[in-house]
């Protein structure tokens, strides 16, 4: 195949590192993004001087797409723990185990996705005593990237700059709405597809 490169493939390319024209070979490896992301066998060039990375075959793109598109975020989230039991007692209803807590917000990010716009206003005038409790819990969440960005538009349609205010703020809106069943029901999905 004329159009596919193959692994042992040689190429002259120039080198980064190296700052010049050098030889380079086509093996399988890790390609490390600058934002910290790594794609998995990817088929890639590296010169065969410094070990470099200096070109990607047209045909690992599709796996660099995939690499970026699942990376996940960590986030770190401030909760009054009367909230954490109120998620926990949620799970716990949807056959989840209580403290998965991420499985919820995930839940959660899943039903709000695509009314981010509808909501941000609602959500900037909640108001509950909860809310008023110490921010005691911490909850550390990994979100990929379609539910990181629903979580970033939420916060910009809100106006909060603070990401546990606006998680604390989504889940007394939907306990309250009708946005609560759907919540249930995806976390039960969720629960049964991690099981």
């Amino acid at each position: 195949m004329k159009t596919i490169f193959h692994a042992g493939q040689t190429i002259r390319a120039c080198c980064p590192q190296c700052d010049a024209i050098r030889t380079a070979t086509y093996t399988y490896g890790d390609f490390p993004f600058d934002n910290g992301v790594t794609a998995k066998n990817i088929l890639r060039a590296v010169c065969n001087e410094c070990h470099a990375v200096v070109a990607v075959a047209h045909q690992s793109a599709p796996l660099l797409k995939q690499a970026l598109a699942t990376a996940r975020k960590a986030t770190t989230v401030r909760l009054p723990r009367e909230l954490l039991d109120f998620v926990s007692v949620q799970l716990d209803q949807a056959g989840a185990p209580a403290k998965q807590y991420d499985l919820f917000i995930r839940a959660l990010l899943l039903t709000i996705r695509g009314k981010e716009a509808k909501l941000g206003p609602q959500l900037r005038k909640v108001s509950d005593p909860i809310l008023e409790q110490a921010h005691s819990a911490v909850l550390h969440l990994t979100l990929n990237q379609a539910l990181q960005e629903a979580l970033d538009k939420l916060r910009e349609y809100a106006q909060l700059s603070n990401v546990s205010d606006v998680l604390r703020r989504l889940i007394v809106l939907v306990e309250g709405s009708s946005m609560g069943k759907t919540v249930s029901k995806q976390t039960q999905h969720l629960a049964l597809a991690l099981a």
